[in-house]
């Protein structure tokens, strides 16, 4: 589904992008884009918000659960719960989101990335499992952190 707030950009989604469950459970908002290779296990919500770029090899998931032929199957039976991108986030290639993650507005995640708990807006998140390295206050100190970086 998409969310078209005004000016309206619609989402930008690789033709080679996989959806696995029901479609209706994936919201994209304004200029969001995901790119070849992503894989969105959408048995649950999976909302990108606008202008946020889902990278290369991205895998998001919103259900887990054994085969049912699996003894675990009856200590863990199916769960899910959704996945909630803010708006102005850049999910690095190969990053896998798990099932019940929020990740808060202007985050980045780096590549390979394995998100298992929330992100908070303007964080700067990496490794496996993901821990925050760097939070800001605003985009603003955001920006100029990344501006002297360059340097």
């Amino acid at each position: 589904m998409f969310v078209k707030e005004e000016p309206y950009y619609p989402p930008i989604i690789d033709k080679r992008t996989k959806i696995e469950g029901d479609y209706s459970n994936v919201v994209l908002h304004n200029a969001c884009s995901i790119y070849y290779g992503a894989l969105l296990v959408a048995y649950d919500k999976i909302e990108i918000g606008c202008n946020t770029a889902i990278a290369y090899g991205v895998t998001i998931i919103t259900s887990a659960n054994p085969d049912p032929h699996n003894l675990l199957f009856k200590k863990y039976g199916r769960t899910h719960s959704p996945v909630i991108i803010g708006n102005n986030c850049w999910i690095c290639a190969n990053v896998t989101i798990l099932q019940g993650v929020s990740i808060g507005e202007c985050c980045v995640v780096g590549a390979g990335a394995v998100v298992t708990k929330d992100i908070p807006p303007y964080s700067l998140a990496v490794g496996v499992p993901a821990k925050v390295v760097k939070k800001f206050q605003d985009l603003e100190e955001m920006m100029k952190w990344h501006s002297n970086k360059e340097k």
